[in-house]
């Protein structure tokens, strides 16, 4: 005797990869075991890009503070005339070698320490 049962279709039906995606089932799949070393490889190289570029952000904030500090210093100096820029310098030299002014090293000071024993 034959039994009539309802028979069932067999389904095998697969499921989206973008389903497998959202829930994370494509991780424990067999091909993408053996490419965990190359995303691990992916994912070290962002962290290291993202690391470089503040770094790198760090020092060019730096960089302008030291500069803003520069120039305000030598206004500073500026102001208050206790500064002779090179050239001006070198011409002062000059100006006065003309007026018959020689440098002079002789009448430099030297100190000398001596230790007693």
């Amino acid at each position: 005797m034959q039994t009539t049962s309802p028979k069932e279709p067999t389904k095998n039906k697969k499921k989206s990869r973008f389903r497998d995606f959202i829930t994370g089932e494509f991780m424990v799949d067999k091909d993408v075991k053996s490419t965990y070393p190359f995303i691990g490889f992916v994912v070290l190289l962002f962290v290291l890009s993202i690391l470089t570029q503040q770094c790198g952000e760090r020092k060019v904030a730096l960089i302008r503070k030291k500069q803003t500090e520069y120039k305000e210093g030598l206004s500073r100096l500026k102001q208050n005339n206790n500064f002779i820029p090179y050239e001006q310098n070198q011409e002062l030299i000059k100006m006065m070698e003309e007026r018959g002014f020689v440098k002079n090293d002789r009448h430099l000071y030297k100190v000398e320490v001596s230790s007693e024993e």
